[in-house]
């Protein structure tokens, strides 16, 4: 199981840190003159995104730079709709943004799908992606390089996952005495890593 806080009696578990994942994307952003960051999180209802905002925070205090609660959108509760999928809901919560925190110079939302809502939000709104907002995602779905601005996102080298999965299932099978059956990313795994593309540039080049 490849997971981040589920344990389960008897099974080989990769714990994988996702707080490392969003601190990749803050850290980028700041890297490019970036202060305000506003988040768009799904709801807080499972470790992936509690993690991830917990990475951001942790991020952003690192640098010295203040957590604005108010810059923190949650799907459920900064907006609410009927059964939507992610990218309706990356689409919503930036109208909020727009609408409660214009100020901001960068947005990162917690998949490439809910990131095509923010593309469209910001296009509706007349601003543009990135010379006014710059936008960071995660997953490095197949289409992030294909859509205009080609998302820059948090992601992995999937046959490389996949080739390290496949070493450490073999390892195990060859010793199956191995007590220890909990391993940790770096033990592993190959780590995710930033893609940066079009949708983000340095601040002093935004508004």
């Amino acid at each position: 199981v490849v997971s981040n806080d589920v344990c389960l009696p008897g099974t080989h578990t990769i714990l994988v840190d996702k707080e490392a994942e969003c601190a990749l994307a803050v850290k980028h952003l700041l890297k490019l003159g970036h202060r305000r960051i506003g988040l768009l999180l799904d709801k807080l209802d499972n470790s992936i995104r509690i993690r991830r905002l917990s990475g951001s925070r942790k991020a952003m205090e690192a640098a010295g730079e203040p957590c604005r609660e108010e810059e923190i959108y949650i799907f459920g509760n900064d907006a609410q709709a009927a059964p939507v999928q992610g990218a309706m809901k990356g689409y919503l919560l930036m109208k909020k943004v727009l609408e409660r925190t214009p100020e901001i110079t960068a947005v990162i939302c917690m998949n490439d799908t809910m990131a095509l809502g923010v593309l469209r939000a910001v296009r509706e709104a007349g601003k543009r992606v990135p010379e006014d907002y710059s936008l960071v995602s995660f997953d490095d779905l197949e289409f992030s390089d294909s859509v205009y601005p080609s998302l820059t996102t948090v992601g992995l080298d999937k046959y490389n996952w996949g080739r390290k999965l496949a070493q450490y299932y073999f390892h195990l099978q060859e010793s199956p005495e191995q007590e220890n059956t909990v391993a940790k990313e770096e033990e592993v795994l190959v780590a995710s890593r930033l893609l940066a593309r079009h949708s983000t540039r340095p601040v002093e080049a935004v508004k």
